[in-house]
């Protein structure tokens, strides 16, 4: 018996078939991913802010904002405050959370916004006056004296 080899041209080397394959593959998992990443985006993220509250003998509540993680012009700060439920704070026995925003626009509510303009504003004192006619000072205090919380 006699072998024979035979030269054939129209196949692809097995090699090359595997790096194309490789190739695509990679190729396709790039596209996917940059796909997939663009659902994961975030915006801005929102201040943190850290609040002092206190009672004073009259049995009112001040609520003193020491420090906000991002620095924003103090005028541009409005604020609210919310039960312990988590819903717009209307009087009783105390509050669970006090919320602040950045926001333009008018307020709403319990909100409050600052209407000023004074670029050299310092300190700042709001009262929330709320449904039962209870007062809540809040006071915000620009303690480097650079305008801004």
């Amino acid at each position: 018996m006699e072998h024979r080899i035979e030269k054939n041209d129209e196949g692809v080397s097995p090699v090359i078939a595997v790096i194309l394959m490789v190739a695509i593959t990679v190729v396709l998992a790039a596209v996917l991913y940059v796909w997939a990443a663009s659902f994961l985006e975030q915006g801005d993220s929102a201040p943190i802010a850290t609040f002092i509250v206190s009672e004073d003998s009259a049995n009112v509540y001040h609520v003193n904002v020491v420090k906000v993680s991002k620095q924003e012009n103090l005028e541009d700060f409005s604020f609210f405050l919310k039960d312990e439920s988590g819903y717009t704070y209307l009087g009783g026995n105390g509050f669970g959370e006090i919320a602040m925003q950045i926001i333009d626009g008018e307020a709403t509510g319990i909100d409050e916004t600052y209407d000023g303009d004074d670029a050299d504003l310092q300190s700042r004192a709001d009262n929330i006056t709320a449904d039962d006619g209870s007062t809540f000072p809040v006071h915000f205090r620009d303690n480097d004296r650079d305008g801004k919380l």
